[in-house]
């Protein structure tokens, strides 16, 4: 999987793009502050993965929790 980083000039913000070489996964944006990608950063060094393994298990528990749940997990 490729990670390619674009900056918005001016926005403080930094969009991640997302694809694979056999186009099993089609290409896909987020836009975070800038902030929030050096979070990421950290928070995912210290697990030793990569930023976006590293957001997908994140996302992937938030999930599983709610539909256990039935609640909101934020």
């Amino acid at each position: 999987m490729q990670k390619q980083l674009h900056d918005k000039v001016g926005l403080g913000q930094t969009q991640y793009s997302q694809r694979t070489e056999r186009g099993n996964v089609k290409m896909k944006s987020i836009r975070v502050e800038d902030i929030t990608e050096q979070m990421l950063k950290e928070l995912s060094k210290k697990s030793s993965m990569r930023e976006d393994k590293f957001l997908d298990e994140l996302v992937s528990r938030m999930y599983l929790q709610m539909k256990q749940t039935g609640k909101k997990v934020l």
